[in-house]
């Protein structure tokens, strides 16, 4: 949102009070649908929204906007993020389905929650793919010598490979509006360990808080963790056993946006994707899994 030249992202849409709705309503603001925990399937994540509440919120929201000059101009012109699928391997269970079989099943209801998105006013879609879920500290603490879980990190390539290819023909088949990018998160991340002084990073395997093995076998908060000293919070890649620390968000922020090529986000980059767009205030973040 930042990177945009807003200062904040917009606000969560079940938390908006009465003055937030109407501004949301006259196209003035966005919303935020993102729900911690939830995921791309509807048996990710319990007491979370779903994704597919999410889009149903958003079409309950885009009903009842009054757009000058047009509803379809401003959705046109605003950007929708997404982000899911960790949660949803987090929750994958082998008993009941063939890795393969989970993956095409996330991708394809992935792709029709896009174009349902679509099929409201959706024209600019960004996308962060799933990072390499496998080299979280909470993964690696499970690993002989604390290296990756490179199962569970080619989980993620096979669902980020599948995702690019399906949304590429869904976009030729049936959404030909359609402008978008997906981040390269995996890549992006996988970069920044491999690189880490490069990248300003001390401990790419440690989380800065929690207690263990890495800092990492029990979550951060619960009794007897601690975090890593406050001026240290930025040599640290993971906060806790899950999630990126803020120094990690801004450095592949500015990858996402401008790095050049494939590696970085397909077809196109965050920055060339809105550059000239005079982009709306109505970014939606559909998913959050964090």
């Amino acid at each position: 949102a930042q990177r945009m030249g807003f200062e904040m992202s917009p606000k969560p849409y079940l938390s908006m009070l009465p003055h937030d709705k109407i501004l949301l309503g006259l196209c003035k603001i966005g919303a935020n649908y993102a729900s911690g925990g939830s995921g791309i399937l509807d048996t990710t994540g319990k007491g979370t929204l779903t994704m597919r509440t999410q889009v149903e919120y958003f079409k309950k929201a885009a009903d009842n906007m009054i757009c000058y000059p047009s509803k379809e101009e401003h959705l046109a012109r605003s950007l929708f993020l997404l982000s899911g699928g960790g949660n949803d391997f987090s929750a994958f269970d082998p008993s009941t389905a063939s890795p393969q079989a989970y993956v095409v099943k996330m991708v394809t209801t992935y792709i029709e929650h896009i174009q349902a998105l679509y099929d409201m006013g959706a024209r600019m879609v960004g996308i962060l793919d799933v990072p390499p879920i496998g080299c979280t500290p909470g993964q690696r603490v499970g690993m002989p010598n604390g290296e990756c879980n490179e199962q569970a990190n080619s989980l993620a390539q096979a669902f980020n490979g599948l995702l690019r290819a399906k949304l590429a023909e869904a976009a030729e088949a049936t959404m030909k509006e359609l402008k978008y990018s997906i981040a390269a998160n995996y890549n992006i991340l996988n970069n920044m360990m491999d690189n880490s002084l490069v990248a300003g990073l001390r401990h790419v395997k440690t989380a800065c808080c929690g207690s263990g093995k890495l800092n990492a076998e029990v979550m951060c908060s619960h009794p007897g963790t601690t975090a890593c000293p406050a001026a240290e919070h930025d040599d640290y890649m993971f906060w806790d056993m899950l999630h990126p620390t803020h120094a990690t968000i801004e450095r592949g922020v500015v990858a996402l946006f401008y790095g050049n090529g494939p590696k970085y986000g397909e077809p196109v980059n965050f920055g060339t994707l809105v550059a000239g767009k005079n982009v709306s205030p109505a970014i939606k973040m559909v998913v959050d899994e964090q």
